[in-house]
């Protein structure tokens, strides 16, 4: 099996190289408005939205891998975050190995993080912390290009739970067919919105919206999904660890109430 999981970066950073494996690879994102690090891959190549980093975070990268990378199957991670096969560890954690990725790939779609609860809907929830009417205007845009999505885009922002993050892995043709679909949307919502008076936070829009995008399609297409725990690396594992027991306790992967940054 064929497998590249791409690391996004905006600077160098050490710390992660340690818990990864030959499937593993750098991406620098942003790389074409700051000076190349050595050794990693960069998201400028000949078809690029790299100078739009911005406003769309780590989906430069995304863009990235669905015009110029051949792999049968591809993921993206974090520079500080990572799927672990790990459940409980006190000690330490393991990126996902590529034998532990095929294995989960013989009879799963797509890896993902667990789920995330929120305390309100994912509209009260966009509303509380950006721009409602953002989140409304994508709403229109997905009327006008995939109708057919529409119903699924109210379900979504009416429950209360997200996979976030933008973190997957899976195969190379299902994530370009999400990226055509992904893009589509948002080069559109580009042209209709005016994001001139946002602060450097509320202009990374597009990566924010996509997070909830990707639950919209995940619920149309109905894939076959396997959740897998996510570790940050800057915290301590005995934190994980404590957290991980509450979240079985208590049935639920993690609990947000984001504030405004």
């Amino acid at each position: 099996m064929d497998v590249k999981v791409y690391v996004m970066m905006h600077k160098l950073y050490q710390p992660i190289i340690s818990y990864l494996d030959g499937s593993y690879e750098m991406m620098q994102v942003g790389s074409a408005l700051n000076p190349k690090i050595e050794g990693y891959l960069s998201d400028d190549g000949k078809d690029s939205i790299s100078s739009k980093n911005p406003f769309y975070s780590e989906l430069t990268g995304l863009y990235n891998i669905y015009k110029e990378r051949n792999h049968d199957y591809v993921g993206l991670i974090h520079y500080r975050r990572f799927f672990t096969g790990k459940k409980f560890s006190i000690f330490s954690y393991q990126a996902l190995s590529k034998n532990q990725i095929e294995r989960i790939l013989t009879n799963h779609d797509l890896i993902l993080p667990k789920k995330t609860r929120f305390r309100q809907t994912l509209y009260e929830n966009y509303k509380a912390n950006h721009y409602i009417n953002d989140l409304d205007e994508t709403r229109k845009v997905i009327e006008s290009l995939y109708p057919d999505y529409v119903s699924y885009f109210d379900q979504h922002v009416h429950s209360k739970y997200a996979y976030l993050a933008n973190m997957f892995i899976g195969k190379k043709d299902l994530m370009d067919q999400y990226a055509k679909w992904l893009f589509d949307i948002l080069f559109e919502l580009e042209k209709r919105l005016d994001i001139s008076n946002y602060d450097t936070y509320q202009k990374r829009i597009y990566g924010f919206i996509s997070e909830r995008l990707f639950n919209v399609w995940l619920l149309k297409n109905q894939l076959r999904i396997k959740e897998v725990k996510v570790v940050t690396i800057e915290l301590n594992p005995l934190k994980e660890f404590i957290k991980d027991i509450g979240r079985t306790i208590f049935g639920v992967s993690g609990i947000s109430n984001t504030k405004k940054r």
